[in-house]
């Protein structure tokens, strides 16, 4: 992801990006979204849902120490689809994340159009026009809207 749609994540979202500012060690890795642009505005939207979540979680729960709330721990592209790995996440929470990971595998990863989870050796969710922008079209891919199930093949 862009660095500087990384810093937008993290300084819009303070509550779930909580991890955001502390020093990088070996314990302690500074927040990166491994996934590329094109998931953006779906990780934008489901930070928005559980940012809201979490202010929630924090009014109605005061004595909950910071090191106990919950807050994203994780976000990257994992089996071609969007992973968010939440710490102490409530019941809420894991169904807005379940629910952008779905949504993921209809949202090509790089460019943010109407992509297709595909195997290409590995699970990847893309579009029709960045898989043949990255050689993929006519080698290991065959979009459904394009041909049947029965057409798809590899070529060798």
């Amino acid at each position: 992801m862009l660095e500087c749609n990384r810093k937008y994540l993290l300084k819009t979202f303070p509550n779930l990006y909580i991890n955001k500012d502390e020093p990088a060690d070996r314990y302690n890795i500074p927040f990166w979204f491994e996934c590329g642009d094109g998931w953006f505005d779906l990780i934008r939207r489901t930070s928005v849902e559980l940012e809201l979540l979490i202010l929630d979680f924090i009014k109605t729960n005061p004595h909950v120490p910071e090191t106990k709330r919950p807050c994203a721990k994780e976000i990257k592209e994992y089996r071609g689809k969007l992973k968010i790995v939440m710490r102490f996440a409530t019941p809420a929470m894991k169904e807005v994340v379940e629910k952008a990971q779905e949504e993921s595998t209809h949202i090509c990863e790089f460019c943010g159009d109407k992509g297709e989870l595909q195997q290409i050796g590995w699970l990847i969710t893309i579009c029709e026009n960045c898989a043949e922008a990255r050689g993929y079209i006519n080698k290991e891919i065959v979009f459904e809207d394009k041909r049947t199930k029965e057409h798809r093949k590899r070529d060798k």
